[in-house]
């Protein structure tokens, strides 16, 4: 079996390595100083005191907790089903605490009302600088793709032709192996 050169590039590099490429620490600085600003506008001026660092840890429980999918977020740091990571790397209550204050941007600040997408702004940003970076191959394709979210938002769309037919509409750019090049919200 032949190996791919650049596949086999990006196959050397640890997931965490390929994540940290997407969100770097500049991004993780500001997560935090706007969690703790938030917090502070919220408590009456009680700080939550997170750091960058605790941020990635609350990243990857989340995502350890999209994997698994338990019913209920305490039973993760249940000592009966045996998860350490979990109850490792950080209690329950601080996850909630951090959970209840995280932020992506200052809500005291002017903004334009032109930009519906401001409070992720600093997520959507990131993911966007990274993606302008990446090659781009001979073949591409431009599509739609529907994202399913129940939560309140002014711009999802209805597409009664789709399984979930009430979702967000994303036009999105990619290769032929599926890579996601762009994205644009509709």
């Amino acid at each position: 079996m032949e190996d791919d050169g650049e596949f086999n590039e990006v196959n050397e590099k640890e997931p965490s390595d390929l994540f940290f490429e997407y969100f770097n620490l500049e991004f993780w600085e500001e997560l935090s100083i706007q969690t703790n600003l938030y917090s502070v506008q919220q408590r009456a001026h009680k700080s939550v005191k997170t750091t960058a660092h605790e941020l990635m840890k609350l990243a990857g429980l989340f995502i350890a907790m999209g994997t698994l999918k338990y019913p209920q977020v305490r039973m993760y740091w249940s000592r009966e089903l045996g998860l350490p990571y979990f109850f490792n790397t950080m209690t329950r209550d601080r996850f909630s605490e951090l959970r209840n204050y995280l932020q992506f941007a200052d809500n005291s600040t002017p903004r334009e009302d032109s930009d519906k997408l401001w409070k992720i702004r600093l997520f959507i940003d990131c993911v966007r600088n990274k993606y302008i970076t990446l090659p781009r191959p001979e073949h591409i394709s431009i599509d739609e793709q529907m994202i399913p979210f129940s939560g309140r938002c002014q711009f999802r769309q209805y597409v009664p032709s789709k399984p979930n037919s009430l979702e967000l509409k994303n036009f999105i750019l990619t290769s032929t192996e599926g890579l996601v090049l762009y994205f644009k919200l509709y």
